[in-house]
């Protein structure tokens, strides 16, 4: 039963992001959001400032479980007073407030990753045209796992008759929340054709939690029965902050820090509209990690032998409260001292590091059609890894109102529809817009929100004339003339 209680607060944990959050990044307009997919890309507003007041974003997505015949909406109605059973188990009709949570039973590996992105008062400027400066707060955490062998899927590990011996390669899993505090610069140069920008992010980390697994070698695992196994060698990392384990009085406290950047590079192919006609972009995101050293425990643990882990030893432990028992238990269990695992010292959790690709082709002033890659990088060590995403989203933008559409392929397995909406200075959209509506089987979701302010036409009248204060517009139609290539002046 505590397996479905956990998903349970997996997917209430979500009502608050999305991976990417698309209909907040790709606009012109975007501004200052803008600059967590490429740091160069407020080089090519019309506005000279955007500041963003706040904005949230939650994202969940796993392939090992999924709630049965339900959606995002009807989900967190209803979690608190409906019963839970597993599929498994279920003989006849289930009751009517009741959900059932089944198993992806198929071949490929599963993965799980929940994030969640929080802005608070930022802000971008254009200066001079070739020039962009911006300061931006963001509080972030992301817990997720990748390419775990499809053995440990539920019907695959609990096959009547038990399973064969299988071989688990490397792994790892990793949880880090985090405050930055980040500086960004971009300049712009004129090529022939438009132009060539470069842009930089750098931040500063301040660590909150942070806990990681790491399987460290190939071993043979074997099912010994319900709740236990034998491994033929043990070479395993682990750790976590202890600052909130009880529950109680959650708080935020540094327990660790560090720094990270964000490269980017813009290309702009100018056409005869008053846009761009071509814009390519590529990107390189959260180069950096966390160091923890306050609040922590850091073990590992080590055996060549074949040993036994006894899963009944566990069944007590049923809150974070008892994870440093569990930590004690298992180096019981391996090396016969309940604190021979423990280690002196902290631990660095790495960023989820990626590539991104954007390219960007506009078929009228307002019409724009995007590519977005988010390929993530191996680093070496512990990494909170994000999930791999392409996406294709047509999207009108005007000054006062915006909207997209992205179809996106998430980590090379799972297709989805977003939608996103821009009024004037608010923004709203997910990239699994399906997860919220109709009854189907959810095993994640996803929303973003953002409320933000830029230059506005206050229409104040001063000696007989009108002073417009919108501070970017687009010139008139027809007015725009191409210009050559020449220097400018810094």
């Amino acid at each position: 039963m505590r397996i479905y209680i956990v998903i349970a607060c997996l997917l209430v944990w979500c009502d608050l992001l999305s991976q990417e959050q698309l209909g907040m990044r790709l606009e012109n307009y975007a501004g200052v959001s803008s600059l967590a997919l490429n740091p160069a890309n407020n080089l090519t507003n019309p506005l000279n400032w955007d500041i963003n007041l706040a904005s949230a974003a939650v994202f969940l997505e796993n392939n090992y479980a999924f709630v049965r015949n339900t959606n995002t909406i009807d989900f967190l109605k209803n979690v608190s007073t409906y019963d839970f059973f597993s599929a498994p188990d279920v003989e006849g009709r289930t009751p009517k407030d009741a959900f059932v949570v089944d198993y992806v039973n198929d071949k490929r590996k599963r993965h799980g990753i929940g994030i969640i992105n929080i802005m608070g008062p930022s802000v971008a400027f254009r200066l001079k045209e070739i020039h962009s400066v911006g300061f931006f707060i963001n509080y972030r955490a992301i817990a997720s796992t990748q390419a775990i062998n499809n053995n440990f899927s539920f019907y695959n590990y609990n096959q009547p008759g038990g399973i064969p011996p299988f071989k688990i390669k490397p792994f790892e899993g990793a949880l880090v929340s985090w405050r930055e505090f980040g500086l960004n610069y971009a300049v712009k140069l004129p090529t022939l054709q438009g132009s060539l920008g470069f842009g930089i992010n750098l931040r500063y980390l301040q660590g909150f939690e942070g806990a990681f697994f790491e399987n460290a070698s190939t071993n043979q695992h074997q099912r010994f029965n319900r709740f236990s196994f034998v491994s033929s060698r043990v070479d395993a990392r682990f750790g976590f902050t202890t600052t909130n384990l009880n529950g109680d009085n959650f708080h935020l406290q540094k327990n660790g820090s560090g720094f990270a950047l964000d490269l980017g590079a813009t290309y702009i192919v100018e056409g005869d509209r008053e846009n761009y006609l071509w814009k390519i972009g590529a990107s390189i995101l959260d180069l950096g990690s966390i160091r923890f050293n306050k609040n922590v425990q850091s073990h590992v643990v080590r055996a060549d032998s074949s040993t036994l882990v006894d899963g009944t030893s566990y069944e007590t432990l049923t809150s974070l409260e008892d994870l440093p028992l569990a930590a004690q238990i298992f180096s019981f269990q391996i090396l016969g001292d309940s604190t021979a695992s423990l280690q002196q010292g902290g631990f660095k959790v790495l960023l989820p590091t990626a590539l991104s690709l954007q390219g960007d082709y506009s078929f009228t002033d307002n019409f724009y059609l995007n590519a977005t890659l988010v390929q993530r990088i191996p680093m070496s060590g512990v990494a909170a890894e994000r999930g791999n995403l392409f996406a294709l989203t047509p999207r009108f933008e005007h000054r006062w109102f915006a909207d997209s559409l992205p179809f996106v392929l998430f980590n090379w397995q799972d297709f989805r529809m977003g939608a996103a909406l821009r009024l004037a200075f608010f923004v709203i959209g997910s990239d699994n817009i399906g997860s919220f509506f109709g009854h189907s089987d959810l095993s994640g979701t996803d929303l973003y929100a953002a409320v933000k302010i830029n230059p506005f036409d206050l229409g104040i009248h001063l000696g007989g004339k009108k002073h417009n204060y919108d501070g970017g517009k687009k010139p008139a139609r027809g007015k725009r003339k191409r210009r050559k290539a020449h220097c400018y002046d810094f």
